[in-house]
């Protein structure tokens, strides 16, 4: 096995880490040694329970924000009354991954690196004190729901993750949106979902890529310039690369950005076209695009180079991505505390 061969078998490293603790405590007031009333702190929520009822008796739903006073209802003195408190902002998942990439690492250490991070919010307090089935009154029931969630949701991201859905080489809005609409989903069933309203701060993407991405990406912008011009002076261009007519049709005449074309078609060109292009690429010294060339023909990792080929191809279309990406979403504005009451008539209305 080449040395090159060793770096592409290295696997993917990549780490999941969530801390969630959603049920931070729970008072019987009324009880020996408890309050009648108390203030909600700020960054929590309160729910009151009656019985394990959550709604008053007009059918208002019994949550607290941070700032109101939460007091039992006098009228309902012959029923345990339960104050619930639980984080408005219970988790945060980071994740962070390593790879080398086929054709395109130096050494086993010269790796592409992705980190994600961002918050989880808590949407629908009532459902989520449902899912406890009634088992908040303890801090070791509290501690075995908040350990479950932790693990599911974790576990849930290691089988996402799994799945293709192009971290590595796709657009770093889509690849967001694909994992924020499908953890959603699943967050959504426990009464959580992932914090866009303060993604200003709270949400991070960073992708770095061997610095010999650069290289490659505008060695092949440079190339289909150089293309360009030679057949503009009448140079045989089929003979230097092994294009048909056709091929290089298409690339003289595309609107693309440099190099988009020409990367396009040899994708799709046989082992033969590819090594009489970068023979040619070698001489006309651009040696790292002749190399990865060189790469793609001669490795049996078919999976590991279609990888890098679409990080290739992302980077000559985005050379942003060649300096590594730092995404933030705009913050929307602090909710009013009528959009709060809405949120309560509309969580009464999907509880119930």
């Amino acid at each position: 096995m080449s040395a090159q061969s060793e770096i592409n078998a290295q696997q993917l490293d990549i780490h999941i880490n969530v801390s969630f603790d959603v049920l931070q405590g729970a008072l019987r007031l009324g009880a020996k040694e408890a309050p009648e009333r108390f203030e909600v702190p700020v960054g929590n929520l309160v729910v009151l329970s009656y019985g394990h009822e959550f709604y008053e008796i007009s059918g208002w739903p019994e949550v607290y924000f941070a700032g109101e006073v939460v007091q039992r209802d006098p009228l309902r003195k012959g029923v345990p009354c339960w104050a619930v408190l639980l984080s408005e902002f219970p988790g945060r998942v980071d994740i962070q991954g390593r790879r080398a990439l086929a054709g395109i690492s130096r050494s086993a250490e010269d790796q592409a690196s992705i980190h994600i991070s961002f918050y989880i919010r808590l949407k629908d307090p009532i459902l989520l004190l449902r899912r406890t089935g009634g088992k908040w009154n303890t801090e070791s029931d509290r501690n075995n729901f908040n350990n479950r969630i932790q693990e599911d949701i974790k576990n849930w991201l290691r089988g996402f993750l799994d799945r293709d859905i192009q971290i590595w080489s796709g657009d770093k809005q889509t690849v967001l949106e694909t994992i924020f609409s499908e953890l959603n989903q699943f967050l959504r069933q426990n009464g959580l979902e992932i914090d866009i309203e303060n993604a200003a701060s709270a949400i991070i993407f960073i992708r770095h890529y061997p610095s010999n991405l650069y290289e490659i990406a505008v060695q092949f912008a440079k190339a289909e310039r150089l293309l360009r011009y030679l057949a503009q002076i009448g140079e045989n261009i089929a003979q230097k690369t092994g294009f048909s007519d056709r091929e290089i049709n298409i690339i003289m005449k595309s609107e693309e950005r440099d190099g988009v074309a020409l990367f396009q078609n040899l994708r799709k060109s046989p082992p033969s076209v590819k090594t009489q292009t970068a023979k040619w690429l070698d001489e006309s010294g651009m040696a790292e695009a002749a190399s990865f060339l060189r790469e793609t023909v001669s490795s049996n990792q078919a999976k590991e180079i279609e990888l890098s080929e679409q990080i290739v191809f992302y980077a000559i279309r985005n050379p942003l991505l060649t300096q590594g990406e730092w995404l933030k979403e705009a913050s929307q504005h602090p909710i009013t505390r009528f959009e709060r009451l809405d949120r309560k008539i509309r969580s009464a209305s999907i509880s119930s």
